[in-house]
């Protein structure tokens, strides 16, 4: 196509791209989605990959499907530093997105290690499109105040497999199970909550629960008992 005229999305071309941030994680989130500057919170997270979905919705119900591109060198997009990867912060082209329908864009944060985070910095994507009565956007990816990352708490039984004795007709076999917590210890680690499953067979136990939460190095004892 040529010429000097516009490509113009009839309906309500103000509600046409709207950013939103659908199923984020407790903590994260999009602020500002139908301004021309949004931005992308992302809270506390795990060590190692963590994925936060942003989308591109289509609000425009009486207008065009939207087609456009992700954009992260140009237009005021900067995408450096190396901790953020996906779909959300790639170059590359979207849609159709129909009228009332929205595009899914992953924004992948690796944490390499425990502790505290030092703020994301100048971190922008364009969200371009094909209209030229229908905003473009600029996505700034911070931070939240105060973000840290945390090892997840990691569950160990012994003895595992839990093996009882031959039993006489009658009889009970028990066996003490212990729970530990084995993440790294530190201030930045998930405690462990555990608690028995349902049984199966004639195996029982003394539904012992772990509620408050075991802290690293922490161990819990229960027994598994099995009637002859």
């Amino acid at each position: 196509m040529t010429g000097t005229g516009q490509i113009r999305a009839a309906g309500n071309a103000a509600q046409t791209q709207v950013i939103t941030a659908a199923g984020a994680p407790p903590g994260s989130g999009v602020t500002g989605g139908n301004t021309a500057t949004p931005t992308l919170t992302i809270g506390n997270v795990h060590v190692g990959a963590n994925t936060i979905n942003y989308q591109v919705a289509n609000q425009n119900l009486t207008g065009p499907a939207l087609r456009g591109a992700i954009q992260t060198t140009v237009g005021g997009a900067n995408i450096t530093d190396a901790s953020l990867s996906g779909s959300g912060v790639t170059t590359g082209n979207f849609g159709p997105i129909a009228a009332g329908s929205d595009g899914t864009f992953q924004v992948n944060f690796n944490a390499a290690s425990a502790g505290a985070l030092a703020p994301l910095s100048g971190q922008v994507v364009r969200i371009a499109n094909n209209f030229d009565n229908v905003a473009e956007q600029n996505i700034s990816i911070v931070l939240g105040a105060g973000t840290a990352a945390f090892n997840l708490a990691a569950g160990d039984t012994t003895p595992s497999p839990v093996t009882l004795a031959n039993q006489r007709v009658g009889g009970t076999g028990a066996q003490a199970l212990t729970v530990a917590n084995t993440a790294p210890a530190g201030a930045f680690t998930e405690v462990l909550n555990a608690s028995f499953g349902a049984n199966t067979g004639a195996a029982t136990n003394n539904g012992g629960v772990i509620t408050g939460g075991l802290g690293t190095g922490g161990i819990a004892g229960g027994r598994g008992t099995t009637p002859a």
